[in-house]
């Protein structure tokens, strides 16, 4: 049903007519007449304010698949302290689409240089155990390592830049947002535009991190295992992590700008009240924690990676028994 069909629907159900609702709206008469007869379409205010005069939530009033039969569900608007209500206009929704693709590539790109960093001091080593470097082992461990502190400082930096640059849009992850008539159906279309590319840049992504293992066992039959060509096996298994680790983030922060406007999967608004008293920020700072100090004192960065994978397996596990114990709270 069309916000035109609506307004007169609930007009007529309140008993009101045109003029009384036009004074009620502060508007003319001529105005809900354009209104209810698709001439023209209200400005988000007024949209806010049928809202509270018809009793019935700005949803209704926007979503066009919701008709006469929703009335009877539970589209009356209440007033919940938790909340904070954000609305977000045509022109912020857009701004927050375009905003979000140029950040996941830049992000994705700084990901992908961490999972590289310690690349050039494994080749190195590799030279070394070869007898293709004339340096001592401490000299290519600290060129080695200074690399890869200037790789991540770089990609920490990138980081840091877009998580700021961003900042203004966190409302659309952690409030209830009211979106301004038509913000909906654009973001549906995104969502079924990009849903192709989406599925198919997870399948390419997750199926790299899983073959990066191939050059490995290759290197393991055809070497063995205590073979030096090992050492560029695990060099050539970071390069495949990097790259499909880049395109699962640049996909993810896509399609999760697109379900944020939508308020679906886990930005929906029971998930929003969850995870404002989550621990899960918490755990991955304890990851972080770990997978650093680890990194640093064992100097395993070809195996350090393991920790993430695992880490978000793990978090899939916390956050059900996190739900499980705040119900039975």
């Amino acid at each position: 049903m069309k916000l035109a069909d609506k307004i007169t629907l609930l007009r007529k159900k309140n008993g009101y007519s045109q003029e009384e609702l036009a004074d009620l709206l502060d508007v003319s008469r001529q105005s809900v007449s354009k209104w209810e007869s698709s001439q023209s379409i209200p400005d988000l205010k007024k949209i806010l304010k049928m809202s509270s005069i018809f009793g019935v939530s700005t949803d209704y009033l926007l979503k066009d698949e919701l008709g006469e039969e929703d009335l009877l569900g539970d589209e009356i608007v209440k007033t919940d302290n938790d909340y904070k209500v954000k609305y977000v206009s045509m022109q912020e929704a857009s701004d927050f689409l375009g905003k979000s693709l140029k950040s996941a590539k830049e992000i994705s790109f700084a990901v992908m240089l961490c999972i590289l960093s310690p690349v050039m001091l494994i080749f190195l080593m590799g030279l070394m155990e070869m007898n293709m470097l004339k340096m001592s082992e401490d000299r290519v461990g600290a060129f080695g390592v200074m690399i890869l502190i200037a790789i991540v400082a770089i990609s920490v930096g990138i980081i840091i830049k877009n998580t700021i640059k961003m900042k203004e849009y966190d409302y659309l992850e952690n409030d209830v947002i009211e979106t301004e008539y038509g913000v909906d159906g654009m973001a549906k279309d995104r969502k079924r535009e990009y849903s192709e590319i989406h599925t198919r840049s997870l399948i390419i992504g997750v199926g790299l991190c899983i073959a990066s293992v191939i050059p490995i066992m290759c290197s393991i039959i055809v070497f063995g295992e205590e073979s030096e060509f090992t050492i560029f096996a695990v060099c050539i298994l970071l390069i495949m992590v990097s790259i499909g680790v880049k395109t699962i983030v640049d996909t993810s922060i896509v399609w999760n700008s697109i379900i944020k406007l939508l308020e679906e999967d886990e930005y929906t608004r029971s998930n929003k009240a969850y995870r404002r008293n989550s621990i899960m920020g918490i755990y991955w700072c304890i990851v972080i924690a770990i997978y650093l100090c680890y990194s640093f004192v064992s100097n395993n960065w070809s195996m350090s990676w393991i920790i993430w994978p695992v880490a978000g397996v793990l978090s899939a596990v916390v956050s059900q028994v996190e739900k499980m114990i705040k119900k039975k709270a």
